[in-house]
C-alpha cells in the first residue's frame, strides 16, 4: 500500500501538522496521468569550495559589467577572476551586515549602512562617497541602477540619485543641490529598493511605491500613478529575485512575519499558515537575509534567520516550502550561505562564518566536506484510508534511487523512527541498510514496525534521516499492514 510520503510539507498548525519536515530535500514533479505531479524527493546541492576571499563574512557578491565578480569580504571590498583568488580594492566602516552593489560602465558602488564607496575602474580608485558635501544621504542600505543613474536610500523617507553615469556623485549646480525625492506614501522611512523590470520598488515599513523614469529634470524618477502596495517589508536583506517575480518577508499595519512574492503589482503571500506562525514566534525578523537561484529549472528563495538559527527555501515550480540546514556536531544549524551570485556560469554562495564562496553543485553531496542531515516526516495513511483505527504495520520500504553515488568500501544508512501520538513521542532509531555500490536493485524495507493502539492517538508518523555523502532520490514509500 502507497505511504504519502509526497503528500503535505508543513500542513498545518496542528502537532501532526507540523511533523511534514522536508529538510534538504525538496519535491520535484514528474509527469503523471492527470498531469504533473510530485513524484521524486531529491538531495538540495551541495557546496563545492572554490575559494577563500577575504576573512569574512561574505556580505555581498556581483557581477559586473566587466567580467569579473565583487564580493564585499569583511571590511574588504575585492574583486575576482575565474580563478577565484581575491584582489583587495578597498575597505569600508563596517565588517558585519548585508550590503548591496551596483556598477555603472565604468564604477562600482558599495553602501552598507554606514555609507557609500565607489571603486573607479579606470583611476583605480576607492572613494567613499556617501556621506558627501552638499547632501544629507547618510547611512544607505540599498542601491540599485537604472537608466544610467544610481539610486539609493537614506536613514529617512527620502531617496537620492547619483548623476547620470558617475556614481560617485549626486548634486548638480553650485553651491551643490542634491538630487533627491521624498517618498511620501506613508510616513515610515525607506527600507530599501529593488529593480524589477525597469521600476523602482521602494519598500517602506508597512507599503511599497513603483517609481519610472519620466526623465524629470533633477530627480528623473517619479511614482507611477494609481499603484501603492498597502504590504511593506520586515527585514531590507530580505528581497530577492524569484523568476520574474520578487519575494520578501512583509509586513503592514496589521501583522508581520510573512513571505510575499510580487505578482503583477499585488504582494500574494506564499508562506503557509504554519511556516507563518513559526516565523512571527521569532524573536527577531529584521536579520533576515534571503537570495534567491535558478538551476535543473527550479527558481529558489531562500532565507535565513540567523538569530533563530534556521534557513527556509521556496520552491516557484512547485510552490512548495523546504527546510536547508547545516549540521554540527549532532544539531542542525541555519545553512552556512549567506548571499549569491551567478558567476562564470556557476550558481556561487558565500559563507557567513569565513571567506569561502562554494559552487552549488548536484554531483556534490557535502558541505565543503561536512556531511548534512536530511529529513523527511509524514503522516503514514493516505487521506482516503479510516482514521482512528488501530492499524498494524509488518514493514515499510522506502523506495528510491541505491547504488549509485555511494563511495566506494561505505554502507550507508536511513534512520528510521515513527511516532503514534502526533509526533509528541518517537521510538528508537533503526537502521535501514540504503545499498552499497553497485547494489542498484537494493530494497530499503523495514519489518516489523508494530501498530497503533486505542489510547494512542493512532496517528503514526513516519519520519526518515540521513547523514552519509551520498545523492538522495526518493520515488515513493510503501507499507504492508492493515487493521490491527
Amino acid at each position: 500500500m502507497l505511504s504519502p510520503i509526497f503528500d503535505s510539507f508543513n500542513r498545518d498548525r496542528s502537532r501532526s501538522g507540523n511533523t511534514d519536515q522536508c529538510v534538504n530535500i525538496y519535491p520535484e514533479d514528474i509527469d503523471g496521468p492527470k498531469g504533473p505531479e510530485i513524484g521524486l524527493l531529491i538531495s538540495v546541492p551541495g557546496k563545492r569550495l572554490l575559494g577563500t576571499i577575504g576573512p569574512g563574512p561574505i556580505r555581498g557578491m556581483y557581477e559586473g559589467n566587466d567580467g569579473l565578480m565583487y564580493v564585499v569580504s569583511g571590511a574588504g571590498v575585492y574583486s575576482a577572476t575565474t580563478g577565484y583568488a581575491g584582489t583587495l580594492l578597498g575597505t569600508i566602516d563596517s565588517s558585519s551586515g548585508a550590503v548591496s552593489i551596483i556598477n555603472s560602465p565604468t564604477q562600482i558602488l558599495v553602501v552598507d549602512g554606514t555609507g557609500g564607496w565607489v571603486w573607479d575602474r579606470v583611476a583605480l580608485t576607492f572613494t567613499k562617497t556617501i556621506e558627501n558635501a552638499g547632501t544629507d544621504c547618510v547611512n544607505p542600505t540599498a542601491a540599485i541602477y537604472q537608466d544610467g543613474f544610481g539610486i539609493v536610500n537614506s536613514d529617512d523617507n527620502q531617496i537620492y540619485q547619483t548623476n547620470y553615469n558617475d556614481l560617485a556623485a549626486m548634486t548638480s549646480g553650485s553651491p551643490a543641490t542634491a538630487n533627491n525625492a521624498y517618498v511620501q506614501n506613508s510616513s515610515k522611512n525607506v527600507v530599501t529598493l529593488f529593480d524589477l523590470k525597469e521600476e523602482v520598488w521602494i519598500f517602506k515599513e508597512d507599503s511599497i511605491e513603483i517609481w519610472i523614469n519620466q526623465g524629470a529634470a533633477g530627480f528623473a524618477f517619479t511614482p507611477l500613478q494609481g499603484v501603492s502596495i498597502p504590504v511593506g517589508c520586515s527585514a531590507l536583506a530580505s528581497v530577492a529575485q524569484l523568476g520574474e517575480s520578487i519575494a520578501w518577508l512583509g509586513g503592514s499595519e496589521q501583522g508581520n512575519g510573512v513571505v510575499y512574492m510580487s505578482v503583477g503589482y499585488q504582494a500574494v503571500p506564499i508562506t503557509t499558515p504554519a511556516l507563518s506562525t513559526r516565523f512571527q514566534n521569532f524573536s527577531s525578523l529584521s536579520d533576515a537575509v534571503a537570495w534567491g537561484y535558478q538551476k535543473d529549472g527550479h527558481y529558489f528563495y531562500v532565507i535565513t534567520f540567523p538569530i533563530e538559527g534556521e534557513s527556509w527555501a521556496y520552491d516557484l515550480k512547485t510552490k512548495k516550502w523546504h527546510r536547508r540546514a547545516g549540521f554540527n556536531n549532532g544539531v542542525m544549524t541555519r545553512d552556512i550561505a549567506n548571499c549569491s551570485v551567478f558567476f562564470n556560469g556557476l550558481n556561487i554562495v558565500g559563507d557567513y562564518q569565513n571567506g569561502n564562496i562554494y559552487a552549488l553543485d548536484n554531483e556534490v553531496f557535502t558541505d565543503n566536506g561536512m556531511n548534512r542531515k536530511w529529513v523527511r516526516s509524514w503522516r503514514a495513511l493516505p487521506s482516503s484510508m479510516p482514521q482512528g483505527v488501530p492499524m498494524s504495520f509488518d514493514s515499510l520500504q522506502i523506495l528510491l534511487e541505491t547504488g549509485i553515488t555511494v563511495p566506494a568500501g561505505t554502507n550507508p544508512q536511513i534512520m528510521l523512527r515513527w511516532s503514534d501520538d502526533g509526533g509528541y513521542t518517537w521510538t528508537q532509531e533503526f537502521q535501514v541498510q540504503m545499498g552499497k555500490t553497485g547494489e542498484t536493485s537494493w530494497r530499503a524495507i523495514k519489518i516489523r514496525c508494530g501498530s497503533t493502539k486505542i489510547g494512542t492517538g493512532m496517528d503514526r508518523i513516519w519520519e526518515i534521516s540521513g547523514v552519509d555523502p551520498v545523492e538522495i532520490k526518493i520515488t515513493g514509500a510503501t507499507f504492508e499492514g492493515g487493521p490491527a
